[in-house]
């Protein structure tokens, strides 16, 4: 008897539950409208707690232009009859900055850190398209401090070394792209440039980019090299290091390393604003090497942004901000993007056979298209972020009604 009973319970339940199931497929059937029209080919349904808009639909109330790609893709393009407002609006991250990182830009780069400017406008040119917005360091500054935001995506250029092809070759690339860009000079290379090595900049050269919007911040004053720290010879960052003096046979002690330290850091900053009139100070640490005693030193000096080579994302708590190398020959521009696009990512997007293009653009999507009886169908929340279109639910009509983003 007891059993009987159990078998009843469950019985019940399970009819309960397929009522309320069934229930719910009915009611997420909605008609999607706009503009006072309705599309009554097919219907939007909910799953998940996701709305899917048939991509028919999106089709006649956009005047768009759908097809289905070999690879099983869904590839929108735009029309003459597409309203303006309707554009695609990436969003890989919000109220963050990536900053880029160069060296050498050469013609014919001689090692596989420099770059050409091929290169580099490739970058500069697929960056753009696939809807990433640059900054220049003044905008950069003023979103540290809280006085400005940035748009969705920017990215901030910066150049390492001061070499004169950042004049003969970059200087007029951007300017061609209406972009600027930031370059840590070591200061005493600058000062004498008959050091050996490649040619760097010159305070001439400098200035007339400054009046171009292009700023110059310290890469150090002699500090960028490897020096002995023990009578062995071992060779390490001098910035972050306490040096060994074969004369004497002795190592610096700690407050000569961070007077020796502070002395190189101000003298950059004082021949910086002589020649340039800085306003700010900021600093590229070289080789990306840092301590607890560097950082304090910048802090007394009023130097109160920093550059490391730890790849990274900023924000506006990151003054000691984070590069990401884009100055190498083997770095791929598609991987460039790639890794551009996920920087902000706590765990990788998971993977959809279902795909949809714009333009021939892959859309960075977080709910994926869905294909349901040959139709395509694409989730309402991507088409507001990535579109800007807003949409109104209403439930007692079962509507879905689509009106013109801001």
């Amino acid at each position: 008897m007891k059993r009987r009973s159990i078998i009843l319970v469950l019985l019940m339940l399970l009819a309960f539950t397929t009522m309320d199931s069934t229930s719910d497929a009915r009611g997420s059937q909605y008609t999607v409208a706009w503009d006072k029209q309705a599309w009554r080919d097919s219907k939007a349904f909910i799953r998940n707690g996701e709305w899917y808009i048939p991509a028919s639909a999106l089709e006649q109330a956009y005047q768009l232009r759908a097809s289905t790609t070999t690879e099983g893709t869904l590839a929108w393009h735009s029309t003459p009859k597409t309203p303006s407002y309707f554009r695609y609006y990436p969003n890989y991250y919000q109220h963050k900055v990536v900053t880029l990182m160069y060296h050498n830009v050469e013609k014919q780069p001689t090692d596989v850190s420099f770059i050409s400017p091929a290169q580099l406008e490739e970058q500069i040119t697929e960056l753009r398209k696939h809807g990433f917005r640059f900054i220049n360091m003044n905008e950069y500054i003023r979103y540290l401090h809280g006085q400005q935001q940035v748009p969705d995506n920017a990215v901030l250029l910066t150049f390492d070394d001061g070499y004169e092809t950042f004049y003969t070759e970059v200087y007029p690339l951007l300017k061609k792209h209406h972009l600027t860009a930031t370059n840590f000079v070591i200061v005493s290379s600058i000062d004498d440039r008959g050091q050996p090595g490649r040619a760097k900049l010159s305070w001439e050269q400098m200035r007339a980019m400054m009046k171009d919007g292009f700023s110059f911040y310290s890469h150090t004053f002699q500090s960028h090299a490897y020096a002995s720290i023990n009578s062995r010879g071992t060779q390490k960052p001098m910035l972050t290091r306490k040096l060994y003096d074969k004369r004497t046979g002795k190592v610096e002690t700690r407050s000569e390393y961070k007077e020796r330290v502070k002395q190189d850091l101000w003298k950059a900053e004082q021949r910086l604003q002589a020649e340039l009139n800085n306003k700010h100070r900021i600093v590229a640490f070289p080789y990306g090497a840092f301590n607890s005693d560097v950082l304090d030193i910048c802090k007394s000096l009023g130097i109160d942004i920093t550059f490391t080579v730890k790849p990274g994302i900023n924000d506006q708590s990151t003054w000691n901000g984070y590069r990401i190398n884009a100055g190498n020959q083997n770095i791929q521009t598609k991987d460039l993007l790639a890794k551009l696009k996920h920087i902000d990512e706590e765990q990788p997007k998971k993977l959809s056979p279902y795909k949809m293009n714009w333009d021939s653009l892959e859309l960075e999507l977080d709910q994926p298209v869905m294909r349901r009886n040959g139709e395509w169908y694409v989730p309402l929340r991507e088409i507001e972020k990535n579109f800007k279109v807003t949409a109104n639910i209403d439930n007692s009509l079962q509507q879905i009604m689509l009106f013109p983003g801001k």
